[in-house]
């Protein structure tokens, strides 16, 4: 039906959709409308009971809806958790809104001057056809900076393009931002006024083939451009960057890739200033990809867990454990398997890294047993030696307790 009548010409101003979380949200919602209404405290007609079934009907139905409208920027959405009197005030003000753009649309169609079109529901594909000489390249950055601009679709906002679209004169074009909407708006023919794009424009280039050709051996023309041609040999060698096959543009007939995005976009916006640079003579070497598997022993160890030793070797040197059954070495390779399963990277359920943690501290408490005991004994000595009855505390007879237990645990539990 939303699809007859679009085609049929008959398309609303706006979509209102209460959002609500859940099915059981939706007929919680269903039953304190029918309580208000009955009350007559809701400025709302008799809503009967919904089962689950027909709840469930009403949001898929809603998702069609919300797909159908949504292409054309009709939808908007309303917060259901709020009273309908707030939902009642925010359609009205989202009505009013709209209805002062369309007039003010047909009065700037009507005087021959420029209007935005961004929320007067038209599809992507209609603003296409009816687009002027610029296409989809902003002729407000054109007119000032000399750059290409094009709003680029994404999944997240498939309308880009017409967000801050404008007709004049029955064509649609279509600006980079708010600020250059305005400035069109206010002085279109300024901006149109003699303008035309290059004969070569640039395009974006997706999953190209890894055996194509690329120009400047893969480098980035974008980080060779801003090394600086004046400057000396080092200062250009630290900015060059080997370019991506993700961010891969074409230009007069010649791939060039970029190192990350935001060179990519720069390449698109004046490839000129960028496709006639030349490599220097002298290139460092290029990185080649290494297998980690191929490596002895020694630099498989080194690439893969060189940070994690590392640090566990720094929490060995700063706790200097002995664990009273182990000598000096055994005691530190078993401290470092311990610190090294509490750490693991890969570790994320939170249990698991308080129970490896514990482990860790328990190990650390027992490795610190004998010089509390020693302390202890220190003292009992001081005070036998001084001619008084050395004092038993409890510390020091847990600690005797734990003493006799430490030589029986099983020191794989630590790890387990």
């Amino acid at each position: 039906m939303a699809r007859a009548l679009l085609e049929a010409g008959l398309a609303p101003h706006r979509v209102f959709i209460v959002s609500l979380p859940s099915a059981e949200a939706e007929l919680a919602a269903a039953a304190a409308a029918t309580a208000a209404a009955a009350a007559e405290l809701a400025p709302c007609a008799h809503v009967p009971p919904l089962a689950a079934a027909e709840v469930e009907a009403r949001r898929a139905a809603t998702a069609q809806l919300r797909l159908v409208y949504g292409a054309r920027g009709l939808v908007h959405e309303l917060d259901g958790t709020r009273n309908a009197w707030a939902l009642y005030d925010a359609a009205e003000r989202e009505v009013q809104r709209v209805l002062e753009l369309r007039r003010r649309h047909a009065a700037a169609v009507a005087r021959g001057g420029a209007a935005a079109v961004g929320e007067l529901g038209l599809s992507v594909d209609e603003f296409g056809a009816g687009l002027g000489g610029f296409g989809l390249y902003c002729p407000v950055t054109w007119a000032r900076e000399r750059r290409l601009a094009v709003p680029t679709p994404s999944a997240a906002d498939p309308r880009a393009a017409l967000r801050h679209g404008a007709e004049f004169r029955g064509k649609f074009y279509a600006l980079a931002g708010g600020a250059q909407l305005a400035a069109f708006l206010a002085r279109p023919t300024e901006a149109l006024a003699g303008q035309t794009l290059p004969a070569s424009l640039p395009r974006r280039v997706e999953s190209p083939d890894a055996n194509t050709y690329v120009e400047l051996d893969g480098f980035c023309p974008v980080s060779l451009g801003r090394g600086g041609r004046g400057g000396d040999y080092a200062t250009r060698m630290a900015c060059l960057r080997e370019g991506k096959l993700e961010h891969c543009a074409e230009y007069e007939g010649r791939l060039f890739t970029m190192a990350d995005a935001e060179a990519a976009a720069e390449f698109l916006a004046v490839p000129w200033k960028y496709a006639a640079l030349q490599l220097p003579t002298k290139l460092p070497p290029k990185a080649t990809p290494l297998s980690v598997a191929g490596l002895p022993m020694h630099g498989f160890v080194e690439q893969t867990s060189n940070v994690a030793l590392q640090q566990a070797i720094d929490a060995l040197c700063q706790v200097m454990p002995k664990y009273p059954t182990l000598d000096v070495r055994s005691t530190a390779l078993k401290f470092i398997a311990v610190y090294l399963k509490a750490n693991n990277p890969r570790l994320r359920a939170p249990h698991l890294k308080h129970k490896y943690g514990a482990k860790l501290h328990d190990f650390t408490e027992c490795c610190g047993m004998a010089e509390r005991l020693l302390e202890h004994e220190r003292r009992r000595q001081a005070e036998s030696d001084a001619g008084t009855e050395p004092t038993e505390s409890t510390e020091y007879l847990e600690l005797v307790s734990l003493w006799d237990a430490v030589g029986k645990r099983d020191l794989r539990e630590f790890i387990e």
